[in-house]
Formats: structure tokens, sequence, C-alpha cells
């Protein structure tokens, strides 16, 4: 069994704001729309800080020849 994902994970919050915002678009009152982008703006704020938080990766490779550069690339456009 998978582990569940913590609380504010990416992936969860992205989640949450796919739901909210079918909920926003099949709003049937003016309330319902308007708590729909509350609810939106909430999560969105909250991504932002997620993504802030964790700042890419960036990876640098040096090879010592050209026979080793072409044969990563080989690697790597072999993997899914």
């Amino acid at each position: 069994m998978a582990a569940a994902a913590p609380p504010d994970s990416e992936a969860r919050l992205i989640e949450k704001l796919r739901l909210i915002e079918a909920c926003f678009a099949g709003a049937a009152t003016d309330g319902e729309r308007v708590a729909a982008g509350a609810a939106r703006d909430r999560i969105r704020s909250r991504l932002e800080a997620v993504a802030a938080e964790e700042a890419p990766i960036a990876y640098q490779f040096t090879f010592r020849d050209l026979f080793a550069q072409v044969c990563s690339w080989r690697c790597f456009a072999a993997m899914p």
C-alpha cells in the first residue's frame, strides 16, 4: 500500500485545486461560485508557498571526452 502524501504536498494541492475549479465551473448559484473562488485563491497561495520552498535542482555534468558525452545522451534518451 502506498504511503499517503503529506497534507501540503504539491501533488495533493494540485488535485484539490482541480476539484475546486470543477466546483467553480459547475456552481449553480453566486454563493457557490464565490466560495469556490475563495477556496481556489487559498489553494493557489499555498501552492505558491510550496513552490517557493522547493527550489528546483540543477545538475551540471562534465565529461572528459566527446565519447562519454555521446554515451550519456543515449543513456538519458532511453530513460522514460
